[in-house]
């Protein structure tokens, strides 16, 4: 029965996407986490530019030890978004194996803060996150890569795809001794394989 709980848990948090107006755009966008590895879970938010094409704003990638997502039963995740007189403020959670995971926004000075870290969103996109279910995550850098996107589907696969080192990152090589998680699991990373 807990597998099946977590196996619908996975699928569930796979697909989990809130919709709004997102960094002071004046059209729409998507934010989202989910399950993408054994070891990760991402976060991301994009924009629509308002001609039909979406631009990745922030993915993060947190890594834990295999599985720590699951840890804990269930998972959750909001948002919100505050703003006035040009600026906007907006952040992000998502709560995953019991650790909370939260990305704040700065529309206004085009900036990201992650675990205190604070990122400029001109020359960053992806954020690597290591240890998050440790006693001391470690912020391991940044990366750009070519934020557009098409479609109106999940991106994550997308940004996966640009970038072997990403990829790699993952560590979809670690496998779960519980038959039924490994299946789902290699089953996203296979969704994320450039």
């Amino acid at each position: 029965m807990r597998t099946i709980r977590l196996l619908l848990a996975l699928t569930l948090t796979a697909c989990m996407t809130t919709s709004g107006p997102l960094q002071g755009q004046a059209f729409g966008g998507s934010s989202s986490s989910r399950v993408v590895s054994p070891t990760v879970v991402a976060t991301y938010r994009a924009h629509e530019n308002g001609d039909g094409t979406t631009i990745l704003d922030l993915v993060v990638l947190w890594r834990g030890s295999p599985g720590w997502f699951m840890r804990v039963n269930g998972s959750s995740s909001g948002s919100g978004l505050y703003g006035g007189f040009g600026q906007t403020y907006s952040y992000q959670w998502a709560a995953y194996g019991g650790i909370t995971l939260m990305v704040e926004y700065d529309s206004a000075r085009s900036t990201a803060k992650i675990r205190d870290r604070e990122i400029s969103l001109t020359n960053a996109n992806v954020a690597l996150i290591d240890g998050v279910d440790s006693d001391k995550p470690t912020f391991l850098g940044t990366q750009w890569i070519d934020p557009s996107l098409s479609g109106t589907g999940d991106p994550v696969p997308t940004i996966m795809k640009r970038s072997p080192e990403l990829f790699d990152f993952l560590r979809c090589d670690l496998t779960r001794p519980d038959q039924a998680q490994q299946m789902i699991l290699a089953l996203i990373c296979d969704q994320m394989r450039p």
